[in-house]
C-alpha cells in the first residue's frame, strides 16, 4: 500500500494535543502536509522493502540476493536472473539421480544421467564398456534432451530484454555447484 502525504499528515495531526491552537485550519494543514513528505517517503520505502524481503518478488535487491546465492548475472535478462534465484532458493539439495532429473525438469530441461564405472573382472560382463582407471567411477554424464527457452514476460522483463533467449550457462553452473564434490560432470546436448 502506498501512502499519500494527506494520509500521513492526518496521522501526524492525531498525535497533537487537543485545543484550539491545533484544530485544523489552512495554515496548519499546509504545515503538516509539508512535514509529512519525509515520513511518507519512509513508509513507502519500508513497504517496498517488505516486498523485497521475499526472493519471489525481489527487484531492487536482486543483485544482493544473487550474491548471497552465489549466482552470476552476466549474460542473463532480469527475468532469467529472477528465475535462477528462485530455482536456487527452492532447491532443497540431494544426491540421487531422481533429485537431479526433477531439478532439471523444474528448470525446463529433460535429462537422463549416465553413470560410468570401470570394467572389473568378476563383476563386469562381456560386452560392458571398457573405461580405463578409477576416475570413471566418479564421472557421470548429463544427457540433455531439450533446453530452456526464456520468453519476454510483462511485469518481470525490462526494456532491452530479448523477446526470447536460450542459455545453458546457468544450468551447467548450477549442476556443477551442487554436484557431489568428488564427481566430474560431462554435459551432452541433443
Amino acid at each position: 500500500m502506498n501512502y499519500t502525504n494527506a494520509q500521513v499528515a492526518e496521522q501526524l495531526k492525531t498525535l497533537l494535543p487537543p485545543g484550539p491552537l491545533f484544530n485544523g485550519n489552512s495554515v496548519s494543514d499546509g504545515f503538516w502536509l509539508g512535514i509529512a513528505q519525509p515520513f511518507t517517503d519512509l513508509l513507502n520505502t519500508l513497504n517496498v522493502l517488505i516486498e523485497e524481503a521475499n526472493p519471489l518478488s525481489t527487484n531492487e535487491l536482486l543483485p544482493m540476493r544473487e550474491q548471497e546465492a552465489g549466482l552470476s548475472s552476466v549474460g542473463f535478462t532480469v527475468q532469467q536472473r529472477l528465475n535462477n534465484l528462485i530455482t536456487v532458493w527452492r532447491s532443497t539439495g540431494g544426491q540421487s539421480i531422481s533429485y537431479f532429473t526433477t531439478l532439471a525438469q523444474s528448470l525446463g530441461y529433460t535429462i537422463t544421467i549416465t553413470e560410468f564405472r570401470p570394467f572389473l573382472v568378476g563383476s563386469s560382463c562381456v560386452g560392458d564398456s571398457l573405461y580405463n582407471g578409477n576416475d570413471w567411477a566418479y564421472t557421470w554424464q548429463i544427457n540433455v534432451g531439450s533446453s530452456q527457452t526464456y520468453y519476454f514476460s510483462v511485469g518481470s522483463s525490462v526494456v532491452g530484454d530479448p523477446l526470447a533467449s536460450w542459455s545453458n550457462v546457468f544450468f551447467e553452473t548450477l549442476f556443477n555447484k551442487i554436484k557431489p564434490a568428488e564427481t566430474t560432470l560431462i554435459f551432452t546436448y541433443s
